[in-house]
């Protein structure tokens, strides 16, 4: 995970003294359960997220039915997509829509 964040105003010798640092972004690599989760919470936080994961080398017998090429952005995001829906079924849940 990177999170870029301002320490301008950070001070590390005032000691007992704790400043809040400012996430600016943060990208987390891999889509798993773990790696949806952290991206989820960040985006709840208000942080700015890139959630990144590998590409699939082989396409499911479902996806061959199909016809779906390995580029195609269904096959692309398959891993990201069922990290995601992994995160739906999850109580209490990771991350919350505001409409």
């Amino acid at each position: 995970m990177f999170i870029q964040y301002d320490v301008s105003n950070f001070d590390s010798t005032k000691k007992g003294k704790t400043k809040m640092l400012n996430i600016g972004k943060a990208a987390v690599l891999g889509a798993g359960t773990m790696g949806a989760g952290i991206a989820a919470h960040l985006a709840n936080a208000g942080v700015p997220t890139i959630l990144l994961d590998i590409a699939p080398k082989e396409l499911t017998p479902e996806e061959e039915k199909k016809s779906l090429p390995l580029d195609s952005p269904v096959v692309r995001n398959r891993i990201a997509n069922a990290g995601y829906n992994g995160l739906q079924k999850a109580r209490p849940a990771a991350y919350m829509a505001f409409f």
